[in-house]
């Protein structure tokens, strides 16, 4: 058997290999920065996209907006927290990008033809892929900044703006304003009409193109005390205690203020609506022209404010002068009641300055309970129930 020879330790040191060393921390290193950029490709990212959001140390989910403006040859690191705005304002309204040719858009709309951000997240919301690039070619256009400035502009109506612009070249809030109240539209036009599934507080709209619930009567209604023009008039509870409130401050200033309508029921308007049409064509209008006459005047049936109960046509029983129709309108209690009613929560529903909107005739006896804040801030700033809803209906 063969004799193994003993192992003998070499007084010489190994020397390092720096080479494998060097190559290992290489490859940490890679891994290291590769990491978060592999994580955002995993969320769907491109290769580009993830770059640019690992770059500006942002972290964010998947979000198809944001991956079509970072994925761009032309993305500007300097305008990051631009793009990201514009995806949020699109995320919100429900709008996805479909190339990344925005992001190019987008520079040359902010730099070249110098639109701020809210104009450009408009114009991008709005415009098809062509649409924008034509925009980006052509001159500057003022008339898109003023749009953009205008917090309750409805994205959803921007074409009949334009429209609407170029027929009537009235200024932006205007044509903002009297499109959200749908001024472009011949009354009751089926196409636009809203069917209210219920009636859910003070400041409801109901008019032209607000119909109430079928069936709808109010919960509970309170007999009116105080004059009558007939024997029971009716309001909803809560509106009857503040218009009897309402009727106390009158009367202490010596204005008698007696109820001549109040609650109807469906059945009760659409009686006086045919005999009024009735009445316009034995007088002989054509029934077209009867409808028209009578509608400047009287609701259609379910588009009555009546029918709500928050609605109540006043008179003064005691005055020589006048009682009840437009001469109201020169007596010393509609003065009062101008100054004064908003702080009982009611308001002039229909007044002369506001027939394009209301599309009701001027009726001084016509008041609508909204509630004392809503009513407060309707008399302050002149604006009738359907101006409020054009704007959001938001307070200051």
């Amino acid at each position: 058997m063969k004799k193994r020879k003993p192992y003998r330790y070499s007084n010489k040191r190994r020397k390092p290999k720096y080479g494998n060393i060097i190559l290992t921390l290489l490859v940490v290193f890679l891994i290291v920065l590769a990491a978060p950029r592999v994580s955002f490709m995993f969320k769907g990212y491109s290769m580009r996209a993830s770059n640019n959001l690992v770059f500006a140390d942002i972290e964010t989910e998947f979000n198809n907006n944001i991956n079509k403006l970072l994925s761009s040859k032309n993305y500007q690191g300097d305008k990051i927290e631009t793009y990201l705005e514009l995806s949020r304002y699109l995320d919100e309204h429900e709008i996805v990008l479909k190339s990344s040719d925005y992001t190019g858009f987008v520079n040359i709309l902010l730099d070249e033809k110098d639109y701020n951000l809210d104009t450009v997240k408009l114009i991008i919301a709005t415009h098809s892929e062509d649409g924008v690039e034509m925009l980006t070619s052509e001159e500057k256009n003022i008339f898109l900044e003023e749009l953009a400035e205008i917090d309750y502009l409805k994205l959803e109506f921007y074409d009949e703006y334009i429209e609407y612009y170029n027929t009537f070249r009235k200024a932006a809030n205007k044509i903002v304003l009297e499109v959200n109240m749908r001024v472009n539209y011949e009354p009751f036009d089926e196409n636009i009409l809203v069917q209210l599934e219920k009636v859910d507080g003070y400041d409801l709209i109901v008019n032209h193109f607000s119909k109430l619930p079928d069936g709808y009567e109010p919960a509970e209604l309170t007999r009116l005390s105080g004059p009558r023009f007939v024997a029971d008039i009716f309001l909803e509870s809560g509106v009857a205690e503040a218009y009897e409130e309402l009727r106390q401050a009158a009367a202490l200033e010596d204005y008698h203020l007696g109820a001549m309508s109040g609650y109807r029921s469906y059945d009760s308007q659409k009686r006086i609506y045919d005999k009024t049409v009735q009445d316009y064509v034995d007088e002989g209008l054509s029934k077209d022209e009867a409808i028209k006459r009578t509608r400047e005047y009287v609701a259609v049936p379910g588009h009555s404010e009546h029918q709500t109960g928050f609605s109540v046509d006043w008179y003064l029983p005691y005055d020589d002068y006048c009682q009840g129709g437009k001469c109201l309108s020169s007596t010393d209690a509609y003065s009062w009641m101008k100054k004064h009613m908003h702080e009982y929560g009611f308001i002039l529903r229909y007044p002369a300055s506001k027939v394009k909107y209301t599309n009701i005739g001027f009726e001084p006896w016509h008041i609508r309970y909204v509630g004392v804040k809503v009513a407060t801030y309707l008399y302050e700033n002149d604006l009738t129930l359907e101006e409020w809803y054009a704007m959001d209906n938001k307070l200051d």
